[in-house]
């Protein structure tokens, strides 16, 4: 009679413990098929490959043409930083197509997150801006055409570039001109002064903190402002240059030559042109410049000069 006891608890127990795995396993998975349904959120990682690819043409330091306080940077990090008033956002890029980006606030707001969806179309006709920016979806924060669409808490399916990036007909204000901002460009210390110069035309050129200025061997002076740089490529600018609608652009590659026995620098040219033995391209009075897109020379063979 005892074994039979003890065989039926034994028999209660495993059932009971059998019972209990039950129970858990179907709460474990009943838990994690909700929070899947009801919790997605977005990976702000740098995304890789061809999912998000941003051109080299864009990134850079931008402003709104009529707003110059309202900025957006864009980074090689498929990255967009953006400021308008006491407002600023981070995006992380989650998907792209052509020059269509989705975005993503890399921090929540509140408790919720951001999207940003923004298509940039080339401008040619006006020399004050280079693209034009559309957004392409919801109103966001302040209603700024940078501002994120909040989603809401819970999703329940991840946002994609087809479902997100869908413009409202006949939304005017959903778009702005965009600019280069203009950097801070200033020559080394060192480079500071008066120098001979081996280009056959001009008798010497002198360097200021933002200024290149060419004497040729007429007395002529030709003042170049420093416009830019990027490392030590540098354009210069000449506003007015042949009449008062053009500005002379220069690119030069400024290298010093700490083993040269004769020569100090070298001024290596990296654009095409039409003036001042082809060293001079005109451009409208005020168009934005760029290193990557007008020193067109800047992947061909150095055409050098050198000062002492």
């Amino acid at each position: 009679m005892s074994n039979l006891v003890i065989t039926v608890l034994l028999l209660i127990a495993g059932i009971f413990e059998f019972v209990l795995e039950a129970d858990t396993c179907v709460y474990v998975v009943e838990s994690r098929r909700v929070m899947e349904q009801r919790d997605v959120k977005l990976n702000t990682q740098q995304t890789e490959g061809d999912a998000c690819e941003i051109p080299e043409s864009l990134k850079d330091r931008w402003m709104l043409v009529n707003r110059p306080r309202e900025r957006l940077r864009i980074r090689g990090n498929v990255s967009m930083i953006v400021k308008y008033g006491k407002t600023k956002h981070q995006y992380s890029c989650l998907e792209s197509k052509g020059h269509t980006f989705l975005l993503a606030t890399t921090q929540n707001i509140g408790s919720k997150q951001g999207v940003l969806c923004i298509l940039f179309t080339q401008v040619n006709n006006d020399p004050k801006a280079e693209y034009r920016i559309v957004r392409l979806n919801g109103h966001g924060a302040e209603h700024h055409i940078l501002g994120p669409q909040l989603l809401p808490q819970y999703l329940n399916s991840y946002p994609t570039l087809n479902d997100t990036c869908v413009l409202a007909g006949g939304v005017r204000d959903y778009s702005a001109y965009i600019r280069r901002t203009e950097r801070r460009c200033n020559f080394p210390e060192e480079i500071i002064r008066s120098w001979n110069y081996t280009y056959r035309a001009a008798k010497d050129v002198s360097f200021a903190e933002k200024t290149f200025t060419l004497t040729l061997m007429s007395g002529e002076k030709v003042r170049f402002d420093c416009s830019r740089n990027d490392g030590d490529v540098y354009i210069l600018r000449s506003t007015g240059y042949t009449d008062p609608i053009y500005d002379g652009i220069m690119c030069l590659n400024i290298t010093k030559l700490d083993e040269d026995p004769h020569y100090k620098y070298e001024l290596s040219r990296l654009n095409s042109g039409d003036h001042l033995d082809g060293m001079v391209k005109l451009y409208p009075v005020g168009k934005p410049v760029s290193v990557l897109e007008d020193c067109d020379w800047i992947d061909s063979p150095a055409r050098p000069q050198y000062i002492y």
